[in-house]
């Protein structure tokens, strides 16, 4: 990583995991499960609406991926690394 950018790019990660919303939804995340996006938006207490967004900001920035089976979309934490970072 450019060292003159990894400032920005730091706290542009602290700020997707910021949000108690993400957080939580992260932290549901630490077991390694994938699990709907209707599962993470219950666990967070928020409306899918809501959650797209939460989900759109922790993919951008490289926390999570997502996979589509049928009409369902997973998520899961997008490596064993970001999983370390949150613990």
């Amino acid at each position: 990583m450019d060292s003159e950018f990894a400032d920005i790019n730091l706290s542009a990660v602290a700020g997707a995991i910021a949000d108690p919303a993400r957080a939580r939804m992260l932290c549901v995340l630490l077991d390694g499960r994938a699990r709907t996006a209707t599962e993470l938006a219950a666990a967070a207490d928020i409306g899918a609406s809501t959650a797209s967004s939460h989900f759109q900001r922790l993919r951008d920035q490289g926390l999570v991926e997502m996979a589509v089976q049928g009409k369902h979309r997973y998520y899961r934490l997008a490596s064993g690394d970001v999983g370390h970072a949150l613990e």
